[in-house]
């Protein structure tokens, strides 16, 4: 099985409509010009009951962004603009020049945004296992999330690693913070978990 590693940020909902005019000044060429006038504002919004018994908003996806090829709701291919370490080179495999020297588009970042009444949550998923090493491994990576992070106003910012465990990349870069487990946290009747729950246990548990 590969690796799913996500870029993920939190917001206050009240704070969250220009994530993606903050987010397109680190993406590459079209998708910088496709999202740098996006408002964000959901496209579907309900209430759901969850496996632990309460009734929690559930917001997603982006009202009125076409999709483009092999896109789905809130399943958006976006590519970061970054500068690569050379110490990331191993992992390039047979693009070994890419990135190295100057700012290239990294690659398709499997994009979702979902929300709360009160939280919203933003991820950006690595499509090959060979990015999600990258993610993991590159320093430039963390500054790129942090500062947009910082930009946007998120509260907190890091990289989910598909596990208990992830790396806190803003306020500060730290080592391995809590994650809750998201299976406790799913709504009943649709695919999904309640942003609300999930934010306010990572906040609690670390002490954010």
């Amino acid at each position: 099985m590969g690796l799913n590693y996500s870029l993920c940020a939190i917001f206050a909902r009240e704070d969250a409509s220009e994530i993606f005019k903050h987010l397109s000044k680190h993406l590459h060429n079209e998708d910088q010009s496709r999202m740098k006038n996006v408002v964000w504002s959901p496209r579907t919004e309900s209430l759901r009951s969850t496996l632990i018994g309460t009734i929690e908003t559930d917001a997603r996806d982006i009202a009125g962004l076409i999709m483009g090829q092999y896109e789905q709701d809130n399943h958006y291919c976006l590519n970061l603009l970054i500068k690569l370490e050379s110490e990331m080179k191993a992992h390039l495999g047979e693009n070994q020049s890419t990135y190295i020297d100057q700012p290239e588009g990294f690659g398709c970042m499997w994009t979702s945004i979902c929300a709360g009444k009160k939280y919203v949550l933003l991820e950006m998923t690595a499509a090959t296992s060979r990015m999600s090493r990258i993610l993991e491994g590159s320093t430039a990576i963390h500054r790129l999330w942090h500062e947009f992070a910082n930009q946007s106003d998120a509260i907190l910012a890091y990289l989910d690693k598909e596990g208990e465990y992830a790396i806190q990349l803003y306020p500060e870069i730290t080592d391995d913070f809590f994650l809750p487990d998201y299976d406790t946290l799913s709504f009943t009747d649709f695919n999904g978990f309640s942003v609300d729950l999930f934010a306010k246990c990572i906040l609690n548990a670390n002490e954010i």
